[in-house]
């Protein structure tokens, strides 16, 4: 039998945590499937889902400001070098535009091309249908409480890495 994976009482249901388990392994299908559907949308431009979502979000950023690597890393909360790879085979397929910051020239700032443009207006024009079918029977309020548990669990990641990290380091136990 599998000894309790959280002791927290708000998260045990009659002294068990079965529920919060089925949660989590729900949580990880739905991010596979996220991924997966984000690879089929991506390839109708010839991109990664990687690569499909980083320029969703270049075109709603650009919207209202010039777009730097490091705020799109930011707002995807990855790394810069990450963005910097993805980017560069946009790049190369004429998607975008990078060049340096005339302001800051450590920067980089990234620019849908036209044809990076009419791809977004391509797949957002489907989007619609995507999501309509993939939130079915889902409210604006519980998107929100959705939001905000994943905003309070990102803030905690970095200790539960240090945790799981501090695994390593333990003696192991033999029985």
């Amino acid at each position: 039998m599998l000894p309790v994976t959280v002791t927290r009482p708000e998260l045990l249901v009659g002294g068990s945590d079965r529920t919060f388990r089925r949660f989590i392994y729900d949580l990880h299908s739905l991010f596979r499937s996220m991924d997966k559907l984000r690879d089929r949308i991506g390839s109708a431009l010839g991109l990664t889902g990687n690569q499909f979502h980083i320029l969703l979000v270049l075109a709603e950023l650009q919207d209202s400001r010039a777009v730097t690597v490091k705020a799109i890393a930011e707002a995807l909360q990855t790394s810069g070098t990450y963005v910097t790879k993805e980017t560069s085979g946009m790049e190369q397929r004429g998607l975008l535009k990078k060049s340096v910051n005339p302001e800051d020239r450590r920067e980089v700032i990234v620019t849908l091309t036209p044809k990076g443009r009419a791809g977004i207006r391509r797949i957002a024009a489907n989007l619609p249908r995507i999501n309509d079918r993939l939130f079915e029977g889902v409210t604006a309020g519980q998107i929100e409480t959705y939001r905000d548990m994943v905003a309070l669990m990102l803030d905690h990641m970095e200790g539960a890495m240090e945790a799981a990290g501090e695994m390593r380091k333990a003696p192991r136990r033999t029985s």
